[in-house]
């Protein structure tokens, strides 16, 4: 017997056409939902009018933008946080939140407490560790203000999604957690497959003849940008061709590094484009700075060069995305923070032709069971579980 639709609501502050993670895979996960016959609503920050098979409900503040320092992202999300908690919605059968920022999950449970209907939490990254570990302001007052959100948005969950599995232990240690917490990877999106990388596209980036390097994905405070630089260097000065495609807080910081090099830097380009920047490449680089809430995520980056059958080298702390590489066997892990170390595993891989193939090959594996129309089939299901629990 098929199960009735749903209607769910979702609450994110990020939503396309942005580039990010809310906005790509949940979206993914709503148009999967939507073509299935649910009835979705989504409430999420300022933003174009798209034409999607769901409502799009925008809110939050138009000035400033994304990029200010940390003190404006916060007073930016707080009132978004206000105005998406207050949005006149019918009332749905459930509410999904995605964090962070965890103001999103703090507006989706005044949403489904208004309504009386349960409140399904998505954590994608850990606040306020992430927040503590990446900005110099440690234990500032608007730091513990962003726990205190955190112990709201758990303790209104009836149940929690983690998108690594040291997430969904991280947050069950919490004492504010009392729900059920199951991991659903993100995994790779469907445009995300092998294919034959464009001689003409190549041509017109002017990337130079042989192997190619590649650093596609966020440029932003969780990456290792120093040794992303350090690497290209090196790599560069051995004459393999090195492309950079990505954008964020600390691209600016990047290119500075890399003024006078032979490396190709493409600013950031649309979801769509990207599997042509990674068809072009015959390894490619993952690299996240040595702090503790970052042994816990997995960049998306990952599974999207396992889904194209790029040889990964992963520079970063011990933990899920390490784990990954190494259960996977899609590429090596070397310490955070070394450059040096990079290039070297690179270097190993170009010059063994075998241990690409193996890579590629063991990477394009374990993204089969990690697609988008899987996550949407899981977090489909714990949406139900959650509505089941709650009549």
């Amino acid at each position: 017997m098929t199960p009735d639709p749903l209607k769910i609501l979702v609450v994110s502050e990020s939503w396309r056409p942005a580039p990010d993670s809310a906005a790509t895979h949940l979206a993914e996960r709503v148009d999967i939902w939507s073509d299935a016959g649910h009835d979705v609503t989504v409430v999420t920050g300022p933003g174009p009018a798209l034409d999607a098979p769901y409502e799009l409900r925008r809110t939050g503040p138009t000035d400033g933008g994304r990029r200010g320092n940390l003190v404006s992202r916060l007073r930016q999300v707080s009132a978004f946080e206000q105005l998406a908690g207050a949005v006149e919605v019918e009332r749905p059968d459930v509410v999904l939140s995605s964090s962070p920022p965890i103001h999103a999950g703090t507006a989706g449970m005044r949403l489904a407490a208004r309504h009386g209907v349960p409140h399904v939490l998505e954590v994608r990254d850990l606040w306020p560790e992430s927040v503590r570990d990446l900005t110099p302001l440690g234990g500032w007052p608007l730091i513990r203000g962003i726990a205190h959100k955190t112990a709201a948005a758990l303790s209104s969950a009836d149940l929690i999604i983690a998108v690594t599995d040291a997430i969904a232990a991280h947050t069950k240690a919490n004492p504010c957690c009392t729900c059920e917490v199951v991991t659903i990877p993100t995994g790779a999106s469907a445009m995300f497959s092998q294919q034959t990388p464009s001689d003409s596209f190549r041509a017109a980036l002017g990337l130079r003849n042989g192997p190619v390097v590649g650093y596609l994905g966020t440029l932003g405070r969780a990456q290792d940008v120093d040794a992303i630089a350090q690497a290209a260097r090196r790599l560069d000065a051995m004459g393999v061709g090195f492309l950079v495609v990505g954008g964020g807080r600390r691209a600016a910081r990047l290119r500075k590094r890399l003024q006078g090099s032979g490396v190709v830097i493409e600013r950031q380009r649309s979801r769509d484009a990207m599997p042509q920047y990674w068809a072009l490449c015959d390894v490619a680089i993952v690299a996240l700075r040595s702090v503790p809430s970052l042994a816990t995520a997995i960049p998306m980056k990952m599974y999207e060069g396992m889904a194209m059958g790029i040889p990964l080298v992963v520079s970063a702390p011990d933990g899920e995305a390490t784990k990954l590489a190494a259960q996977s066997g899609c590429g090596v892990a070397v310490d955070p923070g070394d450059g040096i170390a990079i290039a070297n595993a690179t270097i190993k891989l170009l010059e063994d032709a075998e241990s690409r193939q193996a890579c590629a090959a063991a990477g394009r594996m374990a993204a089969s069971g990690l697609t988008r129309t899987m996550q949407a089939r899981a977090c489909l299901q714990a949406l139900r579980t959650a509505l089941d629990a709650s009549h």
